[in-house]
C-alpha cells in the first residue's frame, strides 16, 4: 500500500500518517521566519527603547540580566527585544556559551546552519552543555538528517537524564526510524517529566497511534487540545485517532477545526484508505478537488494511490 498524506496547516515534523509537532520550535515565542535585516532593524530599536529613558542610558545590566532579560521578551513574543539582550549579552562575554546558545535557538527556525553554528561554538566552549547538544539535534531533526540528531539527543540525555525535550525528540526520531516500542518509551519519559507541555503531549498520542492504541492517542490528543486549542495539528491527529475507531462523524467534526474545506476532505479521505475503505477514501478525495485549497497536489498523490490500489483489488 502507498503512503498517503494528512493534510496540516501547522508549522511542524510531517510524518506519513500524522503530525509531529518539532520540540524546541516554539521556543522563543513561536514565530514564524523573519528577515535578518528586518530584525537587526527592529532589535535596534528596540534598544533605543529600552536603554534610553529621558535621554540617559540605563545602567550597564550584568550578563545575567541581559539572559534574564531576554528571556522574559522572548517568553511574551517580543523577538526584536529578545534578540538585542542576548546580542547585548554576549558582548559582555562572548566566550560565555550561554548567550551563544540562546541565539541558537533564536535562529533555529530563520536559519538552521547559522543555528548549528552556534550550537557547534557552545559544544566547543562546554562539551556538557545537554541544551547546546540538543539545540543541534533539533537542527538537524528539522533537516531530517536522522542519524545526526539521534546522536546529538543520546548526548543530551546522557549529559542530562531528566531532559524532557531530548526524551521528546528522541521519541520523534526512533518513531521516523520504525522502532515504535522505542519510540513510546522515549515520549512516555518526556510526558512524566512535562506532562503539561502539548507538544510532548501530542508526540505521545502519534507513539501510541504507532501502536494502534486509538483510544489511549485519542486522550493525549485532547489532553495536548486542552493545553494548547490554538494548535490544529492537534485537531488533525485527534480527528485520525477518531477514524480509527471508526467514529468518522467525530473525526470530521475535528478535522473541521481547519477552515480549509480541501483538506478536510482529503483527510477524511485518509482516514477511510487507512480503514480499508478505499471507495470511501476516492469519493471524499474527489470531492476535495472540487474545493480551492493548499493541498491539491497532494490530495491527486492520494487519489492517484487509492485508485490504483482499488484496481488491484478488482
Amino acid at each position: 500500500m502507498k503512503s498517503l498524506s494528512l493534510s496540516s496547516c501547522t508549522v511542524g515534523l510531517l510524518g506519513s500518517l500524522v503530525v509531529l509537532v518539532l520540540p524546541g520550535c516554539a521556543s522563543l515565542g513561536g514565530a514564524r521566519s523573519l528577515d535578518y535585516q528586518r530584525q537587526q532593524m527592529e532589535a535596534q530599536r528596540a534598544m533605543a527603547e529600552t536603554e534610553v529613558e529621558g535621554g540617559r542610558a540605563t545602567p550597564m545590566a550584568s550578563l545575567e540580566d541581559r539572559l534574564a532579560q531576554g528571556d522574559r521578551f522572548a517568553a511574551a513574543g517580543d523577538r526584536a527585544r529578545a534578540l538585542w539582550q542576548y546580542l547585548e549579552a554576549h558582548k559582555l562575554d562572548p566566550s560565555h556559551p550561554e548567550p551563544v546558545i540562546r541565539l541558537g535557538f533564536f535562529y533555529l527556525v530563520d536559519d538552521p546552519e547559522q543555528a548549528a553554528a552556534l550550537f557547534a561554538r557552545g559544544i566547543e566552549t562546554t562539551p556538557e552543555n545537554a541544551r547546546a547538544h540538543a539545540g543541534l539535534g533539533l537542527v538537524r531533526l528539522s533537516q531530517r538528517r536522522l542519524g545526526e540528531a539521534r546522536t546529538s539527543f543520546e548526548r543530551a540525555v546522557a549529559l542530562e537524564p531528566d531532559f524532557p525535550m531530548a526524551h521528546d525528540a528522541l521519541g520523534v526520531i526512533y518513531g521516523l526510524q520504525n522502532e515504535h516500542e522505542e519510540g513510546l518509551q522515549r515520549a512516555q519519559e518526556a510526558h512524566r517529566l512535562d506532562p503539561k507541555d502539548g507538544r510532548i503531549v501530542n508526540n505521545l498520542g502519534v507513539s501510541l497511534l504507532a501502536e494502534a492504541r486509538w483510544t489511549d492517542a485519542e486522550q493525549a490528543f485532547r489532553t495536548a487540545i486542552l493545553l494548547d486549542p490554538s494548535d490544529l495539528a492537534y485537531y488533525n491527529n485527534l480527528g485520525l485517532a477518531l477514524g480509527r475507531q471508526q467514529r468518522f462523524e467525530e473525526a470530521l467534526g475535528a478535522f473541521r477545526r481547519n477552515d480549509d474545506a480541501q483538506a478536510v476532505h482529503n483527510n477524511l479521505g485518509y482516514v477511510y484508505f487507512l480503514n480499508g475503505d478505499v471507495q470511501k477514501a476516492i469519493q471524499h478525495y474527489e470531492q476535495a478537488l472540487t474545493f480551492d485549497g493548499s493541498a491539491r497536489i497532494q490530495v491527486l498523490r492520494n487519489l492517484r494511490a487509492a485508485t490504483e490500489v482499488a484496481a488491484a483489488g478488482h
